[in-house]
C-alpha cells in the first residue's frame, strides 16, 4: 500500500518518511499541485499524510487512512468514517492538542503587547518618533483581569494555566455554553479569547450584538476560526475607539485580501495564522505520524480520529 505525502518537506524529512514507511513506496507532492498532476500516484496510495484538497477524496474509492497535518478538519467532515457507508470512507485523523502550547503563548503575547503598548512602541520606532512619558498613562496590566475563554479545549486550557500567575478571573465556556451566560460574562470582560472550532453552533457567534456587549476597554482575541467573527464590525469598533484592541490569528479568507480593513486597523495585531508555528513544527508532525503509522500497522486505532458530529 503506497503512501502519498502532501506536505512541503526538505530532503532530510523526505528520507525520514521513506524510512518510516518502508517497505511502502512513498510519493511526495508539493501543496498546490493540481489533481490532474497528482492523480496517478494519489489514486494508487492507500494512506495520505497531509491536507490535500477535500474534493480529491471523492475520486479515491480505496483510500484507507488520512493523517492530516492540522488540528482543524472542518473541510474534511464529509469524509468522516461514520454512518451507513463507513466501510467505504477513509479513517481521518488530525493533530489533537498539537498546537496548544504555541497558540496559547501567542494569545498571551498579543494580550500583553496590547496591554503594555508594545505594538504602539514598534510603530513609533518605525517612524523614529519619541513620545516618552506621554505613553505611560495609556498602558494597562493583565493582572487581575476578567478573562472570558470561549471554548475550553487544549489551547484555552493551556492559556488558563499561563494566566494563573496574573491572578486573572477566568470564565471558561466549553461545548455546552449557554448564550445568556456568555452575554453576561462579555459585558464585564477585560479580555475575550476565542479558540473555538467552526461548527453550526459557533459560526458567527461573535456578531455585531455580542461585540457590542464588550466594554470599550476590552481586548478581543481570535485564534479559532475566522468564520466565528463579524470582522467588519470588529474593525469598525476598533476604528471608533469602542474596543481597546484585538489579536487576530485567523480570518475568514486567507490569505487576507489587501483591501481588508484589518490591514490598517488601529490597535490590531495580525499574526497571519502563524500562532501554532515553531522551527521544529514539521519534524514534530512527522513524529506524530510515525507513532500513528506504527499503531496502524499493528491494527490498533490511530490517535486523533475525527468526529464530524462534534466538529472538533
Amino acid at each position: 500500500m503506497d503512501l502519498f505525502v502532501y506536505m512541503d518537506l526538505n530532503s532530510d524529512q523526505k528520507s525520514r518518511v521513506r524510512r518510516t514507511a518502508s517497505p511502502r513506496k512513498v510519493h511526495f507532492c508539493v501543496p498546490g499541485t493540481t489533481f490532474d498532476a497528482a492523480a496517478d500516484v494519489f489514486l494508487k496510495s492507500g494512506i495520505v499524510l497531509g491536507n490535500p484538497p477535500p474534493d480529491w477524496f471523492a475520486r479515491h474509492h480505496t483510500l484507507q487512512w488520512v493523517q492530516l497535518d492540522s488540528a482543524g478538519f472542518g473541510e474534511y467532515v464529509d469524509s468522516d468514517p461514520s454512518g451507513d457507508d463507513a466501510r467505504e470512507r477513509p479513517v481521518i485523523s488530525n493533530l489533537p492538542g498539537f498546537f496548544a502550547e504555541t497558540v496559547a503563548e501567542t494569545c498571551l503575547a498579543g494580550i500583553l503587547a496590547l496591554k503594555r503598548g508594545i505594538d504602539h512602541c514598534v510603530r513609533l520606532k518605525e517612524r523614529r518618533h519619541w513620545r516618552g512619558s506621554a505613553i505611560r498613562p495609556e498602558l494597562g496590566t493583565l493582572t487581575g483581569s476578567r478573562v472570558v475563554l470561549f471554548a475550553f479545549g487544549s489551547i484555552n486550557r493551556r492559556l488558563a494555566d499561563l494566566l494563573e500567575p496574573f491572578n486573572c478571573r477566568v470564565s471558561p465556556f466549553g461545548q455546552d455554553w449557554i448564550p445568556d451566560d456568555l452575554d453576561r460574562a462579555l459585558a464585564v470582560a477585560d479580555v475575550v479569547v476565542c479558540n473555538a472550532p467552526h461548527t453550526p453552533r459557533t459560526a458567527g457567534v461573535f456578531d455585531r450584538d455580542r461585540l457590542g456587549r464588550l466594554p470599550r476597554t476590552a481586548i478581543f482575541v481570535n485564534a479559532g476560526r475566522g468564520t466565528l467573527l463579524d470582522e467588519a464590525e470588529l474593525a469598525r469598533r476598533l476604528r471608533e475607539g469602542r474596543l481597546a484592541g484585538a489579536v487576530i490569528d485567523v480570518t475568514a479568507v486567507e490569505p487576507l485580501p489587501t483591501t481588508h480593513p484589518f490591514w490598517d486597523c488601529p490597535n490590531l495585531i495580525l499574526t497571519q495564522h502563524s500562532a501554532g508555528g515553531t522551527a521544529d513544527e514539521t519534524d514534530r508532525k512527522l513524529e506524530f505520524f510515525e507513532t500513528n503509522l506504527a499503531r496502524y500497522d499493528r491494527g490498533v486505532p490511530v490517535n486523533g480520529i475525527i468526529n464530524s458530529s462534534r466538529g472538533y
